[in-house]
């Protein structure tokens, strides 16, 4: 005892001299982790010095070679670049082909043969993939196969590939077999987007909206410039004119414009098309009327786009507001409210040049390179004026500050240092010289003080002043620069200078430091050889207390580890004696005790590596494991007889398996998964039996099938509650079956030898998803909450607590996460998915079924509309939609897949059709294609009732465009989101827009057909002997009678838009054309030009009072203005004849400025002068440069200038009415979609275009006898 207290109180006197030797290291390692730190510092302030001096040695030698490597670089760019272009033209010259030219495997290789997820949209040529070719990133639009011919084509890429211009779209190359078309790709999209703000990109500013609108004007008269063979676009709108990264416009489909022909590009500007080509609502109107196409024909397009530029708005109608805001002076809430700034002056200004461009008449446009394109230039130049202001007003106001803000640097960065360091220029980079060459000129402006606005040499202002005052300021500006450049040399050699004084302080700096450094490591080096010492004297002290502390730890671990060994036999003696017992119980409770002790075991037997292998611990882990598989034998087999046996011995059964389970639990979860799937298999067998058999195997038995599992899952409540809940067999039965039924179903549907009756088919569908909707509300679709517990961890420091249920949890953890839980299985559509394959029958009664329903709607529909309706629409197209919201409803209940998506192309099929009726409906005015080709009956004669019909065919396919828009709306929200892309009514929509348009023409036919009787009379006055001067004439009457019977009418049923449209098109035609009947008139006396003068007034009166007749005030404005205009060109026709013989030459030239001489001679007829007077007149009107004109035997009637009547536009190499006549059964079978009557009709146009002089042989003739 007293030896045990001398050693207490030695170790205790140890410890605290060890506390004490501990304390002592501490502070010895402080103080050498501060020396250490101070070493560090001083390591770290030599660095920083050495770098300083390094950099400023480095630029001072930067700006001494700035400016012989600026120069050497420059010279070997430019080198290099017409190298380039010398070796590009020898390529393109040893080319066969001025294109290059693609095969069809490269476009289908780089399209992936056209797939849908490179398509990014569709014009009216066809559509566009995105994709890579040559390692290049282009879009290739693929033409239709009626776009234009193979020859065409080729000869037309062949002229476009040659074409470069900034602000047109990079024709790459072609693949003629394809008609495929290969451009650069636009990574900003189209300018319609940008506008729209489409995928809510942030708005253009009206600087870089100025910029787009010059850029476009550019390239357009690149166009109009090209040789020798003007382009005109045609079709140029803001979808066609795309962005690139850096915002540059450029003009795209330039390739699918039409070429002048040569003949007529040398001496006119424009020529006649066969068929109008564009977007409705950018065509030239008078392009749209006589199909005369020019390249002022585009500037009236570039207007439309200018006011969308700043407007943001669709281009229907736009003129007519611009036109009011500016006359109320509202402009301001016309101008898109997203930008805030708008300069209000300059807006103005685009806007009276967009709506010069905009005009109806040709020649009232402004020409394209003299005026447009400079004008823009000028806003363009303002807007970037307006951005360097703004720079300049952010930036410091010295030079250094203000040039290093320009450039991107910091505020501190010099001159040298920005052009070294942050932007060197290379050699092989002109365009990056050049940039710098500009940063240099604008920091020099700045510290000179050249940059104001008033300087002569850069400022706007010197663009005034003359050559000679500008070359007298040439040399002041030069001495003040090179003094400047002197001044900045010094100051570079100052700073050299001085960079190198203190270059010899800091080195001595440095050689201090480095001292001081080595004085630190030896202080260390002493701290660290003390700090061992010490550690080596702690260790001494407390190694026998360690091995006092080892001794009693293994003794502890080891009495522990005996005493659970000694469980764990016991417990596996136990086991087995239960097991061959079939003591399920029990033997699940002392398995549970049996697998803790083995786990313990195994986990002390960890610590003992040596030991791992002793043949007692090996003998229990394998007699364990054998007893776990007598007990999963036993459990197979018990519950392999369930069944079999007496009611008596069932219930037996039933309790003894139900403690089976608990065995079944505490064993492996692959053991129960193995359980439960040989038990399912074994309930599904007779279901498997009885209807694999001829007699049930049926598609119209498919409703039993679900019965029969409905019954076995009733039936057999008792045997499922033997089962755990956790085990969820119900569940997994189910899942089972429908795998089962599926495969089974999808046999009978493969085997039928004919297409499954609809009413079947359906029926089977319906309970079959009623079954699913059954399946996934009694076990909760497809997600069910996992059974909560305690989260067991994979290293647990205790595992004395630890139960079987936790370790069999975890198991199903690693499980779950390597093989995917069936938990997350969904009822919804794993069987009823067979059936899609199958519904095609399904889609194609529901086609039939509709197509009667038009049929019959049509033929039912009276074509009026009810007094006091609401609508002003044909109640058909209410009856349309409302059947196709129920097929749809119908369809949508039972799938949502492909099916639905076949049933969305029969409503366009379906609309399209009904599109087709409203066309077919339309008064016509021949009574055929013969009669129609050969202009033989080119008037639409129109009743009131005809009339009103037009308005509501108009009304109603407007209904219909956007019903069908909502229409897809609702269909795309329903169906499966692959096909959500797909769903588009954008054809259907232009059908029905081609319904409209057709309409208001054959209403403005219709009303000129009525204007002929009219205008008859008038020519059948007798003008030469009127007495006198009387109230307005009868023919006047007349005319006021039919607007008076009309207007009201169509005001009242058509929409202001349209109405706007209808009263444009009827002023263009009646003005010209009473301006030409005048001239057919045969003499006109002083009292009768009077009395014709009044008349003409009157005419004008009646027209400018349309808009108050119907009660639509809302374009009387821009409507005056344009009646205005067309009338008084007649009221200067008949000045002209009151006017005194001596001196109608000059009245003619005053008031007619662009009348011919033939008007001159036929006003000379109609003054009543003979042919010997008026030779004198002819004379003395050739001298004053009204041009030479021969005198005919024959009166001259002057052809009509721009009209839509078709009597009046045709010319004299074309037979009467042939052009409008032309037009309108070429877009009639283009609106009805069928490709074979418009070719046919297209050759039958041909053929009469060729009879010129004779109609008793013409091909026509031919064609129909022989």
């Amino acid at each position: 005892m007293e030896m045990y207290s001398t050693a207490c109180k030695e170790a205790l006197t140890a410890k605290q001299k060890a506390v004490e030797l501990h304390r002592w290291r501490q502070d010895e390692e402080q103080r050498l982790e501060e020396s250490r730190l101070a070493e560090e510092a001083a390591r770290r302030t030599a660095e920083k010095e050495k770098a300083k001096y390094k950099a400023a040695m480095e630029n001072a030698q930067a700006a001494q070679r700035v400016a012989e490597l600026e120069s050497r670089r420059r010279v070997d760019a430019e080198k290099k670049a017409i190298q380039e272009v010398d070796d590009k033209d020898e390529t393109v010259g040893v080319m066969p082909f001025r294109y290059r030219r693609y095969s069809i495997d490269e476009i289908e290789e780089a399209t992936e043969f056209f797939a849908v997820s490179r398509k990014i949209g569709e014009g009216g040529y066809g559509p566009v993939f995105k994709c890579y070719l040559d390692h290049t990133r282009v879009a290739i639009k693929v033409l239709r196969p009626d776009a234009q011919g193979r020859s065409q084509f080729q000869q037309e890429v062949e002229v476009l590939c040659c074409m470069r211009h900034p602000n047109i779209v990079l024709l790459l190359g072609a693949c003629p077999e394809y008609g495929c078309l290969v451009y650069e790709y636009m990574a900003n999209g189209s300018l319609e987007d940008r506008l729209v703000r489409k995928g809510n990109t942030r708005p253009l500013s009206w600087q870089l909206r100025f910029r787009i609108a010059a850029e476009i004007a550019t390239g357009l008269h690149f166009l109009h410039q090209t040789k020798p063979e003007p382009l005109v676009h045609r079709d140029l709108k803001p979808g066609n004119i795309l962005l690139d990264h850096n915002y540059v416009s450029k003009i795209s489909d330039v390739g699918l414009a039409r070429l002048v022909p040569p003949s007529l590009a040398e001496d006119v500007t424009q020529y006649r098309m066969t068929s109008t080509a564009g977007t409705f609502c950018y065509i030239d109107p008078e392009y749209q009327q006589s199909g005369m196409l020019g390249t002022k024909s585009d500037v009236y397009s570039l207007g439309i786009v200018l006011l969308q530029i700043i407007t943001a708005k669709p281009a229907m109608g736009l003129t007519h507001y611009i036109e009011q805001a500016i006359e109320d002076g509202t402009l301001t809430d016309m101008l898109d409210p997203t930008v805030p700034d708008w300069p209000l002056d300059e807006a103005m200004t685009f806007a009276k040049l967009a709506l010069q461009c905009a005009e109806l008449r040709r020649r009232d446009r402004p020409d394209l390179g003299k005026i447009v394109v400079p004008e823009l230039n000028k806003l363009r130049d303002l807007g970037e004026e307006s951005m360097t202001s703004f720079l300049g007003a952010m930036s410091d106001p010295h030079v250094a500050s203000a040039y290093s803000t320009l450039n991107g640097c910091g505020s501190s960065a010099s001159l040298p240092e920005t052009l070294s360091g942050q932007n060197p220029v290379r050699a092989d980079r002109p365009i990056a010289a050049k940039y710098q060459l500009r940063k240099i000129a604008t920091f020099l402006r700045a510290s000179c003080g050249f940059g104001s606005r008033n300087s002569a040499i850069v400022g706007r202002g010197g663009r005034g002043a003359s050559a000679e005052a500008s070359l007298s300021g040439v040399e002041p500006l030069m001495q003040k620069i090179h003094s400047e450049v002197r001044r900045v040399d010094a100051e570079i050699l100052a700073a050299v200078r001085q960079q190198s004084n203190s270059g010899s302080k800091a080195r001595e700096d440095l050689a201090a430091a480095t001292l001081a450094v080595q004085e630190l490591i030896y202080k260390m080096q002493e701290i660290k050889n003390k700090a061992e010492q010490s550690e080596t004297m702690v260790q001494e002290i407390c190694r026998d207390i360690k091995k006092l502390d080892f001794a009693k730890k293994h003794i502890t671990t080891t009495i522990t580890a005996l005493h659970r060994l000694t469980m764990l036999v016991s417990a596996v003696e136990q086991l087995q004696v239960m097991a061959s017992k079939r003591q399920y119980k029990e033997a699940a409770a002392q398995l549970e005790n049996a697998m803790i002790l083995s786990t313990a075991v195994n986990q002390l037997c960890s610590h003992f590596e040596a030991y791992r292998d002793f043949p007692k611990i090996t003998e229990l882990r394998e007699k364990f494991k054998s007893i776990k598989q007598i007990l999963k034998s036993h459990v197979f087999s018990d519950f392999s007889s369930l069944g079999t046996g007496k009611e008596s011995e069932e219930t037996n059964l039933l309790q003894r398996l139900s403690d089976a389970c608990l065995v079944v639990d505490a064993l492996e979860p692959s053991v129960r998964e193995e359980l439960v799937k040989n038990f399912c298999s074994r309930e599904l067998t007779s279901y498997h039996q009885i209807f694999e058999g001829a007699e049930l195997a049926k598609l119209d038995k498919t409703e039993r099938r679900y019965a029969w599992i409905k019954r076995r899952l009733r039936t057999n409540e008792e045997i499922w509650k033997i089962f755990p809940s956790s085990w969820h067999v119900p569940y997994l039965l189910c899942i089972q079956f429908c795998k089962l039924t599926r495969t089974q179903l999808v046999d009978i549907l493969n085997n039928l030898k004919e297409k499954p009756d609809v009413g079947t088919l359906l029926l089977a569908l319906q309970r079959t998803l009623e079954f699913e909707e059954e399946l996934a509300e009694k076990f909760g679709g497809g997600s069910r909450s996992k059974e909560s517990g305690t989260d067991i961890g994979e290293d647990m420091v205790d595992n004395n607590n630890q139960t079987v249920s936790d370790i069999r949890k975890k198991y199903e953890k690693k499980l779950a996460a390597n093989h995917g839980s069936e938990n997350e299985f969904n009822f919804r559509g794993i069987i009823s998915s067979c059936f899609e394959a199958y519904l095609t029958v399904y889609v194609e009664l529901e086609e039939k079924t509709l197509m009667e329903h038009l049929e019959k709607l049509v033929q039912e529909e009276t074509w009026e509309i009810e007094e006091g309706s609401q609508t002003n629409v044909l109640s058909s197209s209410i009856q349309v939609f409302l059947i196709i919201r129920r097929s749809l409803k119908r369809c949508s209940a039972l799938t949502k897949n492909q099916t639905l998506f076949n049933l969305f192309k029969v409503f366009q099929r379906i609309l399209k059709a009904y599109a087709t009726k409203l066309f077919a409906r339309l008064p016509k005015g021949g009574t055929g294609i013969v009669a129609a080709a050969t202009g033989m009956d080119g008037q639409i004669k129109t009743s009131d009732k005809d009339e009103r019909l037009i308005c509501y065919i108009v009304n109603t396919a407007e209904y219909c465009h956007k019903t069908s828009g909502e229409l897809a709306e609702n269909v795309s929200k329903i169906v499966d989101p692959q096909f959500a892309d797909r769903i588009d009514m954008s054809e259907v929509q232009d059908e029905f827009s081609a319904v409209i348009t057709k309409a208001l023409i054959t209403l403005v036919h219709g009303i000129e057909t009525k204007f002929d009787i009219e205008m008859a009379a008038m020519t059948r006055v007798p003008w030469g002997t009127l007495e006198s001067v009387g109230d307005q004439s009868e023919y006047v009457n007349g005319i006021n009678t039919i607007l008076t019977a009309s207007i009201p009418v169509l005001g009242r049923l058509l929409s202001p838009i349209y109405f706007q449209f209808f009263l444009d098109k009827l002023a263009s035609s009646l003005g010209p054309r009473f301006y030409l009947n005048i001239f057919k008139c045969k003499q006109i006396s002083e009292t009768g030009a009077q009395q014709m003068l009044l008349d003409t007034q009157a005419v004008k009166t009646i027209l400018l009072e349309i808009p108050s007749l119907a009660k639509q005030t809302s374009a009387a404005a821009a409507y005056s203005k344009f009646v205005s205009r067309e009338m008084s060109k007649a009221e200067a026709l008949l000045k002209v004849i009151l006017s005194p013989v001596d001196s109608v030459a000059d009245t003619y030239c005053a008031l007619l400025p662009e009348g011919t001489p033939g008007e001159f001679q036929r006003i000379l007829d109609l003054k009543g002068l003979k042919r010997t007077d008026q030779q004198s007149i002819l004379d003395d009107y050739n001298k004053r440069g009204g041009g030479t004109y021969q005198p005919s035997m024959k009166p001259v009637v002057p052809a009509a200038p721009n009209t839509t009547a078709a009597p009046l536009t045709a010319n004299q190499s074309t037979p009467a009415g042939i052009i409008p006549l032309k037009e309108e059964l070429v877009a009639r079978a283009a609106a009805l979609g069928r490709g074979a009557a418009t070719t046919g009709i297209r050759r039958i146009l041909a053929l009469t275009e060729s009879t010129t002089k004779d109609r008793k042989d013409g091909p026509l003739r031919k064609l129909f006898i022989g």
